[in-house]
């Protein structure tokens, strides 16, 4: 991910990529920050983005709505 690059090249705290990445989601993925707890950390938030939008929960929904068209 380009932001790890950026963050160990600029020498970004742990607090600095957080902030960072927060304002950097935009749509669906911004509201997600709405259903986070203050202290949610970047590795929790990442999890939860991943769990929402990544690959594997969209693949079983792309194969649900496959067989629905057949």
């Amino acid at each position: 991910m380009k932001l790890w690059c950026m963050a160990a090249y600029l020498h970004w705290d742990d607090e600095d990529i957080f902030h960072h990445f927060c304002s950097s989601l935009e749509g669906a993925a911004g509201q997600v920050l709405w259903d986070v707890g203050p202290r949610v950390m970047t590795a929790d938030l990442v999890r939860l983005l991943q769990t929402r939008f990544g690959t594997q929960l969209q693949a079983e929904c792309f194969k649900a709505e496959l067989r629905a068209r057949q």
